[in-house]
């Protein structure tokens, strides 16, 4: 994983957060439990608790298996935190040039 500056890793931990809200809502209004979910996305329950508290924010295709599993869409996962996303890559895009 690339080092991240400061202003770049307030942003991954702000996303970090919104995410795993999404995520715990989507959850709860389907009534279901995080073992539920972890199990029904072959997913450690811990693993799937720190994605859920926003202490983790997992790589691409976890965060499809827990979308299918939530019948979300990706878009869903990141609403709240689209536009920061948006930003944060097209900041890093251009400090790479």
């Amino acid at each position: 994983m690339p080092e991240f500056k400061e202003e770049e890793k307030k942003v991954v931990e702000r996303v970090r957060k919104i995410v795993g809200r999404n995520i715990a809502a989507r959850r709860k209004s389907l009534g279901l439990n995080s073992d539920d979910i972890a199990h029904d996305a072959h997913l450690n329950r811990s693993h799937y608790s720190e994605i859920e508290q926003g202490k983790l924010l997992p790589n691409y295709y976890i965060l499809l298996k827990i979308a299918s599993v939530l019948n979300f869409t990706l878009d869903d996962l990141y609403d709240g935190a689209k536009e920061e996303v948006q930003q944060f890559l097209i900041k890093i895009h251009t400090d790479d040039e």
